[in-house]
């Protein structure tokens, strides 16, 4: 029982997010720290998780998929691309890292 209980609390603790990543809109090149989205005539949607704070992969790929679903209302989305970026710059002003990805909204077929 004992042994259930620690394994509990450390998967509990050990998966949780950082809570100091600012998860806002923001518009890509103002050095913020935040998302910058935009959706394609054809309904895919480009995503961009930007960490000024040189936040861990793991952490902007939980916030990226946390904002594709809340992006398709709780369904299924189907991910085309997911890249890294790391030290990338833009009108002068550089970022720790970044994800990127493209994703489109998918119907949940009820049964």
């Amino acid at each position: 029982m004992r042994i259930l209980l620690f394994l509990v609390i450390f998967s509990t603790l050990g998966c949780s997010v950082p809570t100091d990543f600012n998860y806002k809109p923001v518009k890509f090149g103002t050095y913020e720290e935040g998302y910058d989205e935009k959706t394609l005539e054809n309904g895919v949607n480009v995503l961009k998780i930007i960490s000024t704070q040189n936040h861990s992969r793991e952490v902007l790929e939980h916030f990226f998929h946390f904002r594709a679903a809340e992006k398709c209302k709780g369904n299924n989305y189907q991910l085309f691309e997911f890249a890294e970026m790391i030290d990338i710059c833009a009108d002068v002003k550089c970022f720790e890292s970044a994800v990127y990805g493209k994703y489109k909204c998918t119907q949940q077929v009820n049964q």
